[in-house]
């Protein structure tokens, strides 16, 4: 990419999203979800497991298709007040940013 105005908005573009990537895929969750999944194998079986699984999953993949959903329909005003203020006088810059979104 080098740098200048494509660069700026791939970066800005991924900043927001990159923040919930780590969130749900390298850090809390993980964090929170294997210590659990491990005691309820020892407690339930594996099956039990199974289930708990599923049930966390199943409400994850709704939250966060939910999620996803609103941020689509919100990333113009994210963009312009949160993750790159400055692009919105730029013509062209803002609406790479939000696309790349």
């Amino acid at each position: 990419l080098g740098t200048g105005p494509v660069a700026d908005a791939f970066n800005a573009a991924f900043q927001f999203p990159n923040t919930f990537r780590r969130l749900f895929a390298e850090g809390a969750f993980n964090a929170a979800f294997v210590p659990l999944f491990a005691k309820d194998i020892e407690t339930h079986g594996t099956d039990g497991a199974k289930r708990f699984s599923e049930e966390v999953f199943g409400v994850l993949f709704s939250a966060l298709l939910a999620l996803t959903i609103a941020m689509e329909l919100a990333m113009p005003l994210i963009v312009r007040y949160l993750v790159a203020p400055g692009f919105a006088d730029i013509p062209g810059k803002f609406e790479t940013t939000v696309t790349l979104a």
